[in-house]
């Protein structure tokens, strides 16, 4: 027996010894289809048994694996499962597409984490990967024809400058239109918060780099929990964490430069162009050119047929007016940043710092930004953790969108080139004609208009666990603030000035606290359920410092040089608070049948002391057919998803103190005093919101992917700012009255051509959203801007224009229709007819400012660590305002200054069937009047978004440079745009007609990251 045993002993060692000597030693990388880079977390196990690891952050594995015969698996969230059986290799590197299905994707919903399958509402998500190399310069940029029903737009070109996003259309007249924004559970501050630049956003103090996805809550199932903020929708960012893994460190770096984008060979014209259409215009108005003065040679220059070069003892030297007001921008970014973690301690910690060149002079905007994430797991039950973003921005400022004589912009495309930027010594020219006597050169040069802004924005959070399924939470946050500008005219750049300026300081501070309790279990195995039950409160307040000073001088250009007579001071103050209880309410069977439900109570201080609370819901549900049986037939069907959902929330998009009486200062008889400035409304309280959405999700072959939704929102009790007699002492006062719908329809599919070595995805969406408004408090109509007009039956603010009719072609002169006159029935009873006079001419609603169609598409393809991509957006059948033309196609109303090359076309003999009137000297005609369907035009684009080329280098190769990882890449944004419209750029703001638009640039930038 005793033998038996030793032999059997050491039969069994003879086998184990066999066994290990066939284990092997297997690495390699997981990397993603979609942009070649390698993915953190990824899970690499042999099938069939416990033995497994993870992907660092670079996606790189080691794993010993029992023998040739082993069969790894492996796995990403998100990512279909690949299965590769070892055999003879050693090495064994992975690329993992998108899983079309992924239904265990979890997303970031409000006030917590869901898996898509478990979706009732519609929620769109953008992820890092797909927006990492866009050189974005805040985060609410990247989403730009990304996601259906989204529309942004992109208003100027100013470094970060803010964007508008209307997310299913506009829902209010007279409120706020814009979303609310959420930065990792905390509520934040958007918009502009600057003083003296125009174009500031309080999100550009962000490192887009940072963020992990963006969330887009769209519907009031989504959104309504949270409130009476949540009306125009909830944009969701979630930022980068730390993972249980070695420490790694990545380093980027992008390098670039940005151009005027000009796709459509818009300009002005050219010396001899603009001299030949004055002397025109000179002889139309029956004046002779020989003897016509010049504003700045006098008389005589405009008597030979071409451009004189001498006039007297004057030489005429030409000057590029653009060439100075523009330049090639520059891009630089630099961003170090580090994570890892044990499974008690997880960070993420980042440092950046960008700076971009604007393309017009003295334009710009720098970022220092640091960002630490830090998660705490103490003991079983409790984790703690904290959230930490601090951030200083510099921006440097024009006028911009302003007929500005400092306005480079402005002022170049009015400077004629015969009128010299300096004189003969070298210093500067101040007798400018063209431009009032202004050098926008010694401006920019010598004349200040920027902000500085210091931003914190910080939370903890403590989490208890005390028994499974139970989750206590609180967390709270700060954020703080602190802008300082200045706006200095300094007689360096302006002989009359004796030195003015101004500055300004701006302290914003926002507090909130938002605890929850949330229970999860499952019971029987198929019933599902979550309750979470929370309390929020929020308190914000806003306080500015400015002043003036006048005479300063130049020696010492601050305030300290201003005396009590030349100087004044303002101050402002606002508070807003807000208390909340709110509940969300999950339940499925079996991950067949899904009910949520959300309702949530708002304290406002916005709102009237009768109206300060109210309580908003919403329920929604969804059924996952493809699960039931019968549905084993068509396999085809990877996924089938019917959705549903209604539900109510609110809009608090108004001033801090609407609902009180107020006084303003006022000046009586010299006497600096107060006046009433507002009427008392108690019953001051929110627009409603109510919104049904159906949709269906589907998955199909395994490679197409898709969404439709339908959506009818209707926007009650209206803050309308209604007019009152002028006995009251007041032009209006702002009331729930009216109504508007939006509704429409979306659509979103993505398709997997290929897979294997060569990946290749295809993806897009397209939205339809419609704009009725329904009542406007008793009124048919309601002014809003003197070219467009809110009217009942029509869309949001339709344009209402002089009916432009063209160019008599027997006299050269503007035409225009008359109002048709109509009876009771609207029948016509009198035609309109043709006139010369705009005070004669008819209006009509021609054109609306939202588009038909709106969206993006996009392809991307990988090979061999190479990755393609590219994204374009579109919008299709709205209208845009040109309103520059009344001065830049102006037939001589805007005398002495350039005109664009438009107007070239222009009306010379009878007979001529011309573009524009025949130009005439100081024209008073009436034919560039304002508001005129003249410069009204289609708005329609196509845009070639971004494009991105990459290539992830071989480990090979990275290993013998020290590196895990390296990867290059370029990228082009606003490549190339594809438009008809009169201007550099086709995009304008959502009103579709703001005027001297900065326009948009387009960037190229050079980039390479590496992993330590």
């Amino acid at each position: 027996m005793r033998k038996i045993i030793v032999l059997s002993s050491i039969f069994m060692f003879l086998l184990s010894s066999l066994a290990w000597a066939q284990q092997v030693t297997m690495t390699g990388r997981v990397v993603s289809s979609e942009d070649g880079m390698g993915i953190p977390g990824a899970s690499v196990t042999v099938r069939g048994t416990t033995i497994g690891t993870v992907t660092d952050f670079d996606g790189f594995y080691t794993l010993q694996v029992p023998g040739p015969e082993s069969v790894l698996a492996v796995s990403f969230v998100g990512m279909a499962t690949q299965e590769i059986l070892v055999g003879n290799q050693t090495t064994i590197n992975v690329t993992l597409a998108p899983d079309l299905v992924r239904l265990d994707e979890v997303v970031v919903v409000a006030y917590g984490i869901q898996r898509r399958e478990a979706a009732t509402g519609a929620v769109a998500v953008v992820r890092e990967a797909e927006i990492r190399n866009i050189p974005a310069t805040s985060p609410e940029k990247l989403l730009q024809g990304r996601m259906a029903g989204v529309q942004m737009q992109s208003v100027t070109g100013q470094p970060g400058s803010a964007s508008q996003i209307r997310i299913r259309g506009f829902s209010s007249v007279n409120a706020s239109n814009e979303p609310l924004y959420v930065i990792d559970g905390v509520p934040v501050a958007s918009g502009n918060y600057s003083y003296f630049t125009s174009t500031g956003n309080i999100l550009a103090t962000m490192n887009p780099g940072d963020i992990e996805s963006i969330t887009v809550l769209k519907d009031a199932a989504a959104s309504s929990v949270y409130g009476s903020r949540a009306a125009n929708g909830v944009i969701l960012i979630t930022t980068k964490r730390g993972a249980a893994r070695e420490a790694t460190l990545n380093f980027r770096t992008r390098q670039g430069f940005s151009d005027l984008a000009n796709d459509n060979n818009f300009r002005f014209m050219e010396a001899g162009e603009i001299y030949s259409y004055m002397r025109q215009a000179i002889i139309n108005s029956g004046l002779n050119p020989a003897t016509y003065p010049e504003a700045y040679y006098g008389a005589g220059f405009f008597a030979g047929e071409t451009l004189p070069t001498q006039v007297g003892d004057k030489t005429v030297e030409l000057y590029d007016w653009t060439e100075a007001a523009f330049r090639r921008g520059g891009f630089s970014e630099y961003e170090l940043s580090a994570t890892g973690g044990t499974e008690q301690t997880q960070y993420y910690t980042s440092g950046s710092f960008m700076k971009q060149e604007g393309i017009m002079i003295a334009t710009g905007l720098e970022r220092y930004s640091f960002r630490s994430n830090l998660d705490q797991k103490i003991g079983n039950i409790l984790k703690i953790g904290s959230n930490l973003n601090a951030s200083y921005t510099f921006q440097d400022d024009r006028p911009n969108e302003s007929m500005y004589f400092v306005n480079p912009f402005w002022a170049s495309i009015s400077c004629l080139p015969w009128h010299p930027a300096y004189l003969e010594d070298g210093s500067y020219n101040f007798n400018i004609p063209s431009n009032s006597s202004t050098n926008f050169i010694a401006a920019a040069d010598h004349e200040d208009q920027w902000d500085k802004a210091y931003k914190v924005l910080g939370s903890v959070y403590g989490e208890l666990e005390p028994m499974e399924g139970l989750t206590i939470r609180s967390q709270n946050s700060i954020e703080l603030l602190n802008s300082e500008g200045r706006r200095w005219w300094s007689p360096l750049a302006d002989p009359n000035e004796d030195g003015t300026l101004q500055v300004s300081n701006r302290r914003l501070e926002r507090y909130t606290t938002t605890n929850t309790i949330n229970y999860m279990h499952t019971f029987a195995d198929v019933h599902n359920f979550r309750a979470l039950l929370g309390q929020e409160a929020f308190i914000s307040t806003l306080q500015t410092h400015t002043a003036i000073g006048y005479n300063i001088g130049t020696r010492v250009p601050y305030l300290s040089r201003a005396t009590q007579d030349n100087s004044r001071v303002n101050f402002g103050f606002s508070e807003v608070s807000l208390l909340s209880l709110f509940g969300i309410f999950d339940y499925n069977y079996d991950n067949k049948y899904f009910v949520t439900g959300s309702v949530r109570n708002d304290g406002n201080s916005k709102f009237g002391q009768e109206r300060r609370y109210a309580t908003f819901w919403s329920a929604g549900a969804s059924w996952n057919i493809h699960r039931e049986n019968f549905m084993n037939r068509f396999t085809f069907v990877d996924m089938l998803k019917l959705r549903g959902s209604f539900g109510i929330n609110g809009n608090d998009g108004i001033g801090a103190y609407d609902q009180y009486g107020t006084y303003a200062a006022a000046t009586y008889n010299g006497y600096l005093g107060a006046a009433p400035a507002r009427i008392p409304n108690p019953e001051l309280g929110w627009e409603l919101n109510s919104t049904y959405n159906a949709g269906l999700d589907f998955a199909l072959f395994g490679r197409l992917q898709g969404s439709l939704e339908y959506y009818h929102r209707t926007t009650s009790e209206m803050l309308l700012n209604m007019p009152l007699s002028r006995t009251t002492g007041e032009s209006s006062m702002r009331i729930n009255i009216g109504e508007l719908i939006n509704q429409g329809v979306e659509a979103t599919v993505m398709y997997n051509i290929m897979s294997g070595p060569v990946n290749w995805n295809v993806r897009g969406n397209i939205a339809r959203n419609k704009v009725e408004l329904t009542d406007l408090g008793g009124e048919e109509e309601v002014g809003d801007g003197f070219w467009r007009r809110f009217r009942v039956g029509g869309g949001y603010s339709d344009y209402y224009v002089y009916d432009y009719a063209g160019v008599n072609p027997l006299n050269g002169l503007a035409l225009y229709r008359t109002q048709a006159v109509e009876d009771d029935d609207g029948n016509v009873t009198e035609p309109s007819k043709l006139t010369h006079s705009w005070a004669n001419a008819g209006r009509n609603f021609v054109g609306k400012i939202e588009p038909d169609f709106f969206g993006g598409f996009g392809t991307d393809v990988s090979w061999k660590g190479f990755n393609l991509s590219a994204f374009f957006e579109f919008k299709v059948g709205h209208y845009v305002y040109i309103m520059e033309s009344r001065y830049t196609r102006s037939d001589g109303f805007n005398w002495g200054s350039n005109q664009n090359a438009l107007a070239l076309d222009y009306w010379k003999q009878p007979g001529d069937l011309a573009a524009n009137p025949k130009p005439l000297v100081n024209n008073a005609t009436g034919s560039n009047e304002w508001g005129t369907s003249r410069y009204l035009e289609r708005g329609d684009y196509l845009r070639i978004k971004d494009v991105t080329l990459s290539y992830q280098l071989p480990r090979e190769l990275t290993q013998r440079i020290r590196v895990s990882n390296a990867r290059l890449f370029v990228n082009a944004v606003n490549l190339f745009t594809f438009h008809d419209v009169s201007y550099w750029d086709p995009e304008r703001d959502v009103t579709g007609g703001n005027y001297i638009v900065f326009p948009q640039s387009k960037t190229f930038t050079f980039g390479i990251e590496l992993g330590f």
